[in-house]
Formats: C-alpha cells, structure tokens, sequence
C-alpha cells in the first residue's frame, strides 16, 4: 500500500508522494565574467525537474534556454571553477 503524504510536504498538487523530489527552482550567480558575455549577478535563471533534469533560461540580451541531464551538468559547464555559482531560491 502507497504511503500518502500531505500536500505540503511532497510538494506535489495532488499530495500524492511518488518518491520522487518536487521540482527546484535556482538561478546562477555569476562573480566574475571571463567571457564578457553574460555580465556578473543573476546571469540565469533554473529549474530541476522531479526526474533531475534541468531547464536554464539566460537571462541576457540575447535569451536562450538549455536543457541538461542534471544540476552537476549545469555546474560543470557553466561553473567557471568556481567563479559561477548555482544558488537555490
């Protein structure tokens, strides 16, 4: 038998807990700009998906959206060692 869980703690709409993690809102923190292309602050904008997927979202002049297998996908690509980080909200 299923073990159900309250709405407020699954995070899910219909309370049901599917043993998986609500989805994670975050944006990347970016201290120091190597490229001269997104600028410093909150360069983006994110979301992982219950199954660990990632949506990203620029949040520069020219907008784009990437979609990666997982957060540490996001930190290694766009993590400049160090001088981006991911924060979640």
């Amino acid at each position: 038998m299923a073990r159900r869980v309250s709405r407020a703690r699954s995070g899910w709409p219909d309370g049901q807990d599917d043993g998986r993690s609500p989805t994670r809102l975050f944006h990347l923190l970016r201290l120091d700009d190597e490229s001269g292309v997104s600028g410093t602050g909150r360069v983006a904008e994110g979301v992982v998906f219950s199954n660990g997927w990632v949506a990203l979202l620029w949040l520069t002049e020219t907008p784009s959206m990437g979609f990666y297998p997982s957060i540490e996908a996001v930190e290694t690509i766009h993590g400049h060692s160090g001088k981006t980080r991911v924060v979640f909200d």
